[in-house]
Order: C-alpha cells, then sequence, then structure tokens
C-alpha cells in the first residue's frame, strides 16, 4: 500500500512516530537544551525571581494594558484565534495549491493540540500554585484545582508549538504566528495566571513538539512526492 492510499490514522501514527524518532536522533541537544532550560527555571523559581516579577507586574496595572491581556488571554486558547488562524492558512494554501500552508496547517493543529495535552498532564501532576494566589511557591502533587496548575502555561505551551511547527513549514505565515505567541506568553504573566518560569517552560516544551511533528510532516511529504 502506498503512501497515498495510506489509511489517515496510519499517516497519522507515522508522524509521531517519526517525530520521536527525530527527536531521539537529536537527543544529545534536546536533553541539553532541556538542562540549561530547566536550570534557568530553577534559579527563577529558588532565588524569588518569580516572585519579584510577578509582584512587579501585579503592582497598580495599566488599564488598556489589561484590556489587552486579558483579549490576548482569552483568543489565544487553543480552539479560539490559533484554531482560526489555521483554518485560514489551511483554505490559502487550498486556494493558492500551496502543500506547504496546507499541510503546515495540519501539523500545526495536531502540535498545538500534542503539545497542549502534554502541559496539562504535567500541569495536574506538579501542582505549581498560580501567582495571583499569593501562598508559598511550593509544588502540591496531583492538584485538580485550577490555581494550583500554573507550570507550565498551557496557553504559551499550545502557542508556541503551534508557531514552532508553521515556521518549519511556511516560515512567512510562522512569524505571525510567533508574534501571537509571544504576546499570549506575556498576557498571561501579566494577569497574574503564570511565573515566567512557567511561560518559559511551556514555550521550550511547545517549541520542541511543534519541530519535531511538522519535520516529520516533510519526510512524509518527501516519501508521498517519490512515490504518488
Amino acid at each position: 500500500m502506498g503512501p497515498a492510499t495510506t489509511p489517515w490514522w496510519r499517516v497519522l501514527g507515522g508522524w509521531f512516530a517519526d517525530g520521536g524518532r527525530i527527536v531521539r536522533r537529536r537527543s544529545g541537544r534536546v536533553a541539553l537544551g532541556a538542562v540549561v532550560l530547566l536550570a534557568g527555571v530553577a534559579v527563577l523559581a529558588w532565588t524569588g525571581a518569580d516572585r519579584a516579577i510577578a509582584d512587579r507586574l501585579a503592582e497598580s496595572p495599566d488599564a488598556s494594558l489589561l484590556t489587552l491581556a486579558k483579549a490576548a488571554s482569552k483568543w489565544g486558547e487553543l480552539h479560539l484565534a490559533p484554531l482560526i488562524a489555521l483554518a485560514v492558512m489551511w483554505a490559502a494554501g487550498r486556494f493558492w495549491q500551496s502543500s506547504r500552508l496546507v499541510w503546515g496547517a495540519c501539523a500545526g493543529t495536531l502540535a498545538g493540540a500534542s503539545a497542549g495535552l502534554t502541559a496539562l498532564i504535567l500541569k495536574m501532576v506538579l501542582g505549581r500554585p498560580r501567582p495571583y494566589l499569593n501562598v508559598a511557591d511550593e509544588l502540591t502533587w496531583f492538584a485538580h484545582v485550577s490555581g494550583y496548575q500554573s507550570f507550565p502555561s498551557g496557553h504559551t505551551t499550545h502557542c508556541f508549538g503551534i508557531a514552532a511547527a508553521v515556521l518549519v513549514m511556511a516560515p512567512r505565515w510562522g512569524a505571525g504566528f510567533l508574534a501571537g505567541a509571544i504576546l499570549v506568553a506575556w498576557s498571561r504573566m501579566y494577569l497574574g495566571r503564570h511565573y515566567l518560569s512557567d511561560v518559559l517552560a511551556g514555550a521550550g516544551l511547545g517549541s520542541l513538539v511543534g519541530v519535531a511533528l511538522a519535520l516529520a510532516v516533510l519526510r512524509w511529504q518527501e516519501t508521498r512526492s517519490k512515490n504518488p
């Protein structure tokens, strides 16, 4: 059975499997990046820098910035602006007959959902309190309350997952997605929902998932074009 007639669920499974192989082949660089990121997260948390930054942002918030942050946070949900933008990208790809845009939109959707789900699991397991609670910054394992699901930032994770995938597949479109992801990450901090380390971890996790899946889709495209 050739690539063109392969059932969609096998194609999807193949993307995930190849994405995993891509990460394994680059395990040294991935591990180094993870160590550096986690070290930065630890420094921010243990030195109190996270708390200091959160407190500074909470002091006399600007009304216009607060309005912007609320809008960015609301529309940054995976099922709102990101999904709409991906749908527009997919439609543009169909209209201009650009496979990069069509499959880039697919890769972005898959990366956003996968990265977001991973972040949700981590948040529930680790149970870090959100900044606005003003309680001790300690982990409460297996927390099922939203106020104790701060690390990593889910909004940031899925937005950066989408942005990273689109950047690999269609850099010009990816620049817009990246700008949106940065805005969403800032909004989560400005609203007191996440610490700086939460959004940094989310950006790192999302980017890893997005790049791996996008590269897997590109490899699949190449194989498909050689075996129509």
